[in-house]
């Protein structure tokens, strides 16, 4: 009982953070859950969607938008209203152009209706120009997009077939001709904008477990003469591996390239169930990560972990998105996507958005005049082996370093550091003891801390 009891404790501390960290929810679905009259709740009150995530440590809306969808949501109209109804309710803006009329994404990349048979240079100056035309509407009505990606989850090219890269036509001409396509929406980005606006353009893959995958495509990207500021990735467990996966991939990524990294889409669930008609993505045990159920509190920790694994790179993972977090399920409109939401079934908000409203006491806060020092729970939690915790120092400080029984006893001891002000990443390795209960004891040189940790063989 008292190992669980320490277990829950080590469990509840809150994770450091830092203020210019991007927390995105995709909302597109914003205008057809508000024509379909669907409620959302936020400790019981309802509560406009867009401002519940912007009350709760949010900070951008991450939009997709088609270029000619049969339906009308997500085109240029429904894009820029629901740009502006998010910046009135205080969020910034993240764009997703997919480059079709549908869905892009690794199973399929259809070249809009309108470019269908198009001669490639005629297809670069029509990608150019819709680029251009929707950046430029959207800074009409002061509503620069801060991010935004060209193409959706594009591991094998987009424009199919036109740029698609994988397999058979893994070639220098395809290869050359994606490059191309992607130049022409960079440069029409910062045509639209000009040189007293900038965004920071990202280039999204799906392979957030897959180092391999990532280092091919995007080592060969740039040797093609395309550069860009964010690497995005898709991380979704069932999908793309444990979070150790995530890890070993962003451990690479993060030296390997000078672009930021950022997690573009993610999600859990906080239940097996379904409601409706349609059957859920995630709907089975051996879908799920072990030690993180499909309960309320399950869905919590996965995104407590999540975010202290992401800020653990010291600025270098600059972000993350939830994918659809409010595409509920209701009549005339059901969802999959149901059960990873931060909402129940009902609309009411569940706790994983605590995880996010602990940003709004913001880093430098938390650090204030009176606080020299603060280090963050420990990530993974339990380890078989190594493990991390994140650390600020206001300035200077000389730390030393021990590791303590749950009997009191010094295990092991590291050399006195010298750490410089700022953010660093620790870790601490135990080798050779048993599972258990330990404790990091970090002395500084008015202060001392102790952060539980439980080792796991």
């Amino acid at each position: 009982m008292k190992t669980l009891l320490l277990y829950l404790i080590i469990s509840t501390l809150t994770i450091a953070q830092s203020s210019n960290f991007i927390r995105a929810a995709d909302l597109s679905f914003w205008e057809e859950l508000n024509e379909n009259n669907a409620k959302f709740y936020h400790h019981g009150n309802e509560t406009p969607l867009l401002n519940i995530f912007s009350q709760t440590g949010f900070t951008h809306v991450r939009l997709r938008i088609w270029h000619t969808p049969a339906e009308g949501y997500n085109d240029l109209e429904s894009t820029l209203n629901t740009a502006l109804a998010a910046k009135e309710a205080g969020l910034k803006l993240y764009l997703d152009f997919h480059y079709s009329d549908w869905w892009a994404d690794p199973g399929k990349q259809d070249i809009p209706s309108a470019w269908v048979g198009l001669e490639f240079d005629t297809l670069v100056d029509s990608l150019y120009n819709y680029t251009y035309s929707v950046i430029s509407a959207l800074q009409a009505q002061n509503t620069i997009p801060e991010i935004v990606q060209l193409g959706n989850e594009i591991s094998c090219g987009f424009l199919w077939d036109e740029a698609r890269i994988c397999d058979d036509l893994n070639t220098f001409d395809q290869w050359t001709k994606f490059a191309a396509l992607l130049n022409a929406g960079k440069q029409a980005i910062n045509d639209a904008l000009g040189p007293e606006n900038t965004t920071k353009i990202m280039i999204h893959t799906d392979r957030g477990g897959d180092n391999a995958s990532c280092r091919w495509f995007f080592s060969k990207l740039l040797t093609y003469g395309f550069d860009f500021d964010i690497i995005g990735l898709s991380y979704y467990p069932w999908w793309h591996g444990e979070l150790d996966n995530l890890k070993d991939n962003l451990d690479d990524l993060t030296w390997r390239y000078s672009q930021d990294i950022f997690i573009a889409e993610t999600a859990y669930p906080f239940t097996l169930a379904n409601q409706d008609g349609t059957n859920n993505f995630v709907w089975e045990e051996s879908q799920l990560l072990e030690n993180y159920p499909a309960t309320p509190a399950g869905q919590k920790q996965y995104y407590t972990d999540l975010l202290t694994l992401l800020e653990s790179y010291s600025g270098k993972v600059t972000g993350v998105a939830l994918w659809e977090p409010a595409f509920r399920g209701i009549p005339g409109m059901d969802s999959p996507w149901e059960n990873q939401l931060l909402f129940d079934f009902i609309g009411n908000a569940l706790p994983s958005f605590e995880v996010f409203e602990s940003y709004l006491t913001s880093f430098e806060t938390q650090n204030s005049t009176n606080k020299k020092f603060f280090i963050s729970h420990n990530y993974p939690n339990p380890f078989n082996s190594a493990t991390n915790f994140n650390l600020f120092l206001k300035e200077q400080e000389t730390l030393k370093i021990t590791i303590w029984s749950s009997l009191g006893e010094c295990v092991k001891s590291y050399s006195e550091k010298i750490y410089q002000s700022g953010n660093h990443r620790l870790e601490v390795k135990i080798y050779g003891f048993p599972s258990g209960v330990y404790f990091l004891k970090i002395d500084g040189s008015n202060f001392s801390v102790y952060r539980p940790i439980m080792l796991l063989k």
